[in-house]
Formats: C-alpha cells, sequence, structure tokens
C-alpha cells in the first residue's frame, strides 16, 4: 500500500476511535486495569547489565536491550488483552471494531513510552541511534524499533503464536529433520569468493538484531527441554539424528514481541530490531551514544585502537586486556565493537578492522588539510565519508554480483553517474527492516559457507588451512593472511546444502546448557517463531508463479522438490528459508530469485527512504558533487590495500581471480580518493 494512503488511514482511525462506544472501550479498559503493570525503565536500569560490550561471545545472539525488554512486557500484555476479545462472546464485526480502533492505555504504548529526539533539521550528522533521519516520522529506522512485513504473519492463533500447523491440520515437520533431509552438506565450487559470504553478513550485522526474550537483567532466556515458558520454543530432537544423541532438543528462545508499529493499536506479534535499521555502520560507530563514546577517542577525530601483537599496526581496542572472550573457548581477548557479535568469527573482525582503520586513514587526511578543525567535527566527517564509501561500494560492487542484472533494475538500485546527484528520496518510504529480510533472506550466507577456510602470506603462498568450526567464535591477529585467504577461496554455490560443521555441529562444546545446535533448524524455528507466511506466498509475491503443486516449483532442482514433497503436506507449507535457498541461483548472481527479490526491496528502502545517503542533493547533510565523484573511486580492493599490509590484490575480491578478467592488481595501479575536496567547505568551526 502506498504509504501516502497509509498515513490517510491512520488519521481516520484515530477520527473514528474518539466513537467507539463507550461500552466497548470499557470492557477492553477492564481487561487491561487486571494486567499486572510492567516495571518502568527507571526501575529496571537498576538490575539490567545491558547487552554491549559484554566481554563475551555472542553464541545464538540473544538478549535485549532496556528499552526491548520493557516492550516486549507491554506487548505480551496487549497481546493478551488482545487475545480475550478475540476469544469473548462478541460478532466478528464488533471485534474487528474494537481492535480497529481501540487506543491500548497510554503506559502500554511505545507511542507515549518512546524516547523521541527533538529533530534538528540544520544538524549534519546522523543520529547514532537512527532517529531523526525522517523529519516527519522520528522513529522510523531508530534502534529498538520493530520490523515491517511483505506480507502478514501467519501465527497459529492469529496473532502470537508460532506458526506450527500445516495445511492438513497435523504438525509441520519438525525443524531439525527438514535441515537434515534438505540442508545436508554437499561442496560445490562456484566463482564467487568467501569475501562475498562474510562481507555480506557484516553487512547484515550492520542491519538486524533482532532482541530476544530476556530476564530483568538483559540476559536471554534459558529454555530448558521441557520447558513450559511460553517465551521458548524449543526444537525436540527427532529419531534418527544421530548427531544428537546424547541431548533431547535443541533450547530455542523466542525473540521479543513488539506491536507492529507505534501507533498504539491492537496487532499482531512483531519483533524488535536492537541495531539501527539504516546502512550506517552501526557495527562500527554503535547504534547508541552510549556505545559510540566508548568507542572514541576524542583526539583528532580517531577511534580507539590497540596494538596488534603480530605486526604492530593499529588493531580494534578490547573490552578487557587481562581477560580472555568468555564462551569461545579460547585464549583470545575481546575486542570491543560497535556491534556485540563482532568477535564471532575471523572475518567480522577482519572487517571491523576495515572500516574502523579507513575511519582513522579519512580522519588523519582530513586534519592534514583543516588543522582547524576540532575533534567533534573531523569525527563526524570522518564518519560521514566512511558511510559513504560503503554505501558505494555495496551498490556499485557488492549488490550486482549478489542479486544480478534484473534485481538490480527493478527495484532502482544502480548508483548515479558520478556527476550526477540521486534525487529519489521519498519521506514516505519507510525504511524498517522486513521482518522476512531479516529472518530468511538475509541469512543467504549460511548456505555459501565453505567448509575449508585457507590462510595466504605476502606472497600468496599457502600457510595454513582449517576448517568451520575453527573459524566460528574464533578471532585472529593475522587478519591480513586470512583476509587473502576470503579472496581466494571459493563460497559454495546457492544451494540448500549448509555444511557439517554449521548443520550438525554448530558452537559445539561452547555452552553448559547443550551440546551442539544445528544452524539450519536455528533458522527454520526462527521463521516459525516470528510467524512468517509460507515460502509460496513470497514467490508469487516477487513475481514467480504460485505453486499449486511441487512440480510447479520448476525454479527448484527436482530432486530437492522430491524431498520437500516428502517433507511436507503442501506446497504451501514449506517455510520460508528452505524454500528460497532450494531455488536454483539467477544467471548473473549468487542468490535464488525470491530472495534476489526481498533482498532486492530492502536495499530500496535504504536507499530511497534515507535522507543521509551520500548521493542526495542537499545542502545541508549531503556531499558536493566534487566529493560525490571522489567518493565514488572508492572500491572494496582500495579499502583492503589502504587498511592492510596487502600489496596486490584481484580487482574484484567478490569473485576469483582470473588473468582473464579479475586478474591481480598492485595496490599502487588502483584509483584513490583525493580528500582535497574536502578542504574547509563548511564555513562554522
Amino acid at each position: 500500500m502506498n504509504s501516502k494512503i497509509v498515513f490517510c488511514l491512520l488519521a481516520i482511525f484515530q477520527l473514528a476511535s474518539a466513537n467507539l462506544d463507550k461500552k466497548y472501550s470499557n470492557y477492553i479498559d477492564d481487561i487491561f486495569a487486571k494486567l499486572t503493570p510492567v516495571e518502568t525503565v527507571k526501575t529496571l536500569s537498576s538490575s539490567f547489565k545491558g547487552f554491549e560490550h559484554t566481554g563475551q561471545l555472542s553464541l545464538t545472539q540473544g538478549g535485549s536491550t532496556l528499552e526491548g525488554y520493557q516492550m516486549h512486557q507491554n506487548a505480551l500484555k496487549v497481546l493478551k488483552a488482545y487475545d480475550t476479545v478475540l476469544k469473548s462472546e462478541f460478532d466478528d464485526s464488533t471485534k474487528n471494531l474494537m481492535a480497529t480502533y481501540y487506543e491500548v492505555p497510554e503506559y502500554y504504548c511505545p507511542k507515549h513510552n518512546y524516547n523521541y529526539y527533538k529533530c534538528d533539521a540544520k544538524y549534519p550528522y546522523r543520529n547514532y541511534d537512527g532517529s531523526c533521519n525522517n523529519l516527519y516520522v522520528p522513529w522510523w529506522g531508530k534502534r529498538d524499533t520493530p520490523y515491517e512485513r511483505i506480507i502478514s504473519p501467519e501465527y497459529q492463533d492469529k496473532i502470537n503464536s508460532p506458526r506450527s500447523i500445516g495445511s492438513d491440520y497435523k504438525p509441520l515437520p519438525n525443524a531439525r529433520e527438514v535441515a537434515m533431509k534438505i540442508h545436508s552438506a554437499r561442496r560445490t565450487f562456484p566463482e564467487t569468493t568467501q569475501f562475498l559470504t562474510f562481507f555480506g553478513q557484516h553487512v547484515n550485522h550492520d542491519l538486524v538484531l533482532t532482541s530476544r526474550a530476556a530476564y530483568k537483567d538483559g540476559e536471554e532466556k534459558k529454555c530448558a527441554c521441557g520447558t513450559g515458558d511460553s517465551d521458548c520454543f524449543n526444537i525436540p530432537i527427532p529419531y534418527g539424528d544421530y548427531y544428537n544423541k546424547d541431548q533431547k532438543c535443541f533450547p530455542f528462545t523466542r525473540s521479543s514481541a513488539a506491536g507492529k508499529n507505534f501507533d498504539c493499536k491492537f496487532s499482531y506479534r512483531e519483533q524488535l530490531n536492537m541495531v539501527t535499521h539504516w546502512l550506517d555502520l552501526s557495527n562500527i560507530y554503535g547504534s547508541s551514544v552510549h556505545t559510540a563514546k566508548k568507542l572514541r577517542s576524542f583526539e583528532y577525530g580517531l577511534l580507539k585502537t590497540s596494538v596488534n601483537p603480530v605486526d604492530s599496526n593499529d588493531d580494534l581496542p578490547m573490552v578487557n586486556p587481562n581477560k580472555p572472550c568468555e564462551n569461545s573457548g579460547m585464549a583470545a581477548q575481546c575486542y570491543m565493537t560497535g556491534d556485540v557479535r563482532g568477535n564471532d568469527n575471523h572475518y567480522l573482525t577482519i572487517f571491523t578492522r576495515v572500516f574502523v582503520r579507513e575511519h582513522n586513514r579519512i580522519a588523519t587526511e582530513l586534519y592534514k588539510i583543516n588543522y582547524g578543525w576540532n575533534d567533534e567535527r573531523l569525527f563526524q566527517e570522518a564518519r560521514k565519508i566512511n558511510i559513504a564509501e560503503y554505501q558505494h561500494v555495496l551498490y556499485y560492487e557488492f549488490l550486482p554480483v549478489l542479486l544480478g542484472g534484473y534485481a538490480m533494475n527493478k527495484w532502482g538500485l544502480v548508483p548515479e553517474s558520478y556527476n550526477k546527484y540521486f534525487d529519489g528520496y521519498d519521506r514516505y518510504t519507510n525504511p524498517q527492516v522486513k521482518n522476512a529480510f531479516a529472518t530468511a533472506a538475509a541469512r543467504y550466507g549460511h548456505v555459501m559457507i565453505n567448509k575449508f577456510h585457507y590462510v595466504y602470506d605476502n606472497q600468496y603462498n599457502l600457510v595454513d588451512n582449517y576448517t568451520t568450526d575453527f573459524t566460528i567464535f574464533s578471532h585472529s591477529y593475522y587478519g591480513d593472511f586470512s583476509l587473502r585467504g576470503a579472496m581466494l577461496g571459493t563460497s559454495y554455490y546457492f544451494t540448500p546444502a549448509i555444511n557439517e560443521y554449521l548443520n550438525n555441529y554448530l558452537f559445539q562444546g561452547l555452552s553448559k546448557e547443550w551440546k551442539r545446535l544445528s544452524l539450519g533448524a536455528l533458522n527454520i524455528q526462527r521463521g516459525r517463531d516470528h510467524g512468517l507466511a509460507g515460502y509460496n506466498k513470497y514467490r508469487a509475491w516477487c513475481g514467480l508463479n504460485y505453486a499449486y503443486s511441487f512440480n510447479e516449483l520448476t525454479n527448484i532442482p527436482e530432486a530437492v522438490r522430491n524431498e520437500l514433497a516428502y517433507l511436507y503436506a503442501s506446497v504451501d507449507d514449506i517455510d520460508l528459508f528452505t524454500g528460497i535457498m532450494s531455488e536454483y541461483a539467477v544467471d548473473d548472481g549468487a542468490v535464488g530469485a525470491t530472495a534476489a527479490c526481498i533482498l532486492g526491496d530492502g536495499f530500496h528502502d535504504w536507499r530511497y527512504g534515507d535522507r543521509f545517503w551520500y548521493e542526495n542533493r542537499d545542502d545541508v547533510v549531503g556531499f558536493s558533487l566534487e566529493q560525490i565523484k571522489e567518493i565514488k573511486k572508492t572500491t572494496l580492493s582500495r579499502l583492503v590495500c589502504d587498511n592492510t599490509d596487502i600489496d596486490f590484490i584481484q580487482v574484484n575480491p567478490l569473485l576469483e581471480a582470473s588473468p582473464s578478467y579479475n586478474s591481480l592488481t598492485g595496490c599502487n595501479d588502483l584509483p584513490y580518493v583525493d580528500f582535497s575536496a574536502w578542504k574547509e567547505r563548511y564555513n562554522y568551526e
């Protein structure tokens, strides 16, 4: 629906709610009066540990922020009241009237409890928490706000309970059983590299961090097998799972609940994003002022660094130099990053290191030509340029390889020419990350991670190799060696196969609560937890044929179709993650058509809905054409060269090196940004 129409409808609903029959309002008021109030943020803060910089690895990436915890508790109360209304003896039209026009009491409504910023239209930089990007809807894009939907959810009870019953009124197939049969490991060798896979993970972590049901201190709830806690949705170990004879279930904590938006109406359960909904390098700078301050040196516009013990280069700062990371099983210390997952594997740490060094390199260059600028000016300008370079390489290099030409053109993702502004900004474009993106499509990398990983020295001689289990939850000081391996090592083709260390031995030995997990099973269960509609509806929304039988899934290999037909009673029951990962990759991209569609839809919104988009024509927050021209000289290979000890590199590190079309090139031969375009552009200090 057009966003302008949505604005008008909201105004109509608010007017109509004033005319809702008093007896219906009183009926619902009485329901809320019987509920136990949730503690205020002020009361909760005394016992809250916080979710950032804990000095441990994130494992299942669970937990909640303080605001997220309160929203979850409030949303559960509202859902309970809504459920009571739906189960009442009123006729359906009356229930619909109450659900549509009743306004939730102020205490339970995020609109009233939310900490809004007073937006300053003349402030030239992004807020860390993503607020005030849209001056008309300030909370759009802010951290701790709900996801959006492409297709309405299909919760089992319509509003809250996980999707669990199929078209034949029998339980959906066990998520682990689907993972074993559809997502079982097999090796393939495309021309895309591991660089594509893990840079993609870095991008996803900039956009998505789903809040989990938590205790009052912010720690993720523990879900023991057999628990009756409604915040748990454990996965029973199916018969025949010989990898897991020693445990009864995979524990699974549901994602935190939220209203679908902040209009204070009854709604289905939505989920919360704990990071900003923008392409703003929140995993480098943080999604809050609190985190950003911890990461800044407050000298010369620089981010904090430490000294790498191997090569004496600048490295990421440590959370605690005298204490190793918890949960890692290794002696290494945890790095302090803008995202709690920054230490979770070699490559996330490497890409974080590259962009931190790039920020400091930019700040240093700006100081050389504008030595009168103070720390704040240097920091914010360097951050602004760093984000712009990041946005450019995403749309100019990364997305074309990932999505292919059709999706790039369909969703308007092709960058403008060097001497032209982008005039597509639309304040009605809602940037909220789509739930289907966060919970299914953005997990495309899970099926592309190679089982084997390689380490090369500066002459590209093979030094070592290791398997995925070593890569997960370990970070290495030998970042450049591993990065060369990512550029030379291929990813897997886009098939439903997930390598065995992820599908059968995930996090083995890293927890006292369970033995191991399965990435495929967790992804499927998360989609059901979020009530995601079946794959068939999404493929139809994306323009593919709506399949009335398994044989009509012609963009899925026949062998996989047969396995799907064995597991699912109906083609409509196929889980979204499993369905989109089962498709053939598009001809000139790395993912299937439905994945490319859902991803393309999201990247459209983060371009057209971003007031700070680097190509925008804006005298306050934008760049000059001269500066944009310089930004567009940035390439992934240039970023690597400028911020590592690598001296030569293939022109496009997302693709295999090839003498004929992607040869190794000396770093000195690559274009570079000329920062003289930023010499005293502004008239204030």
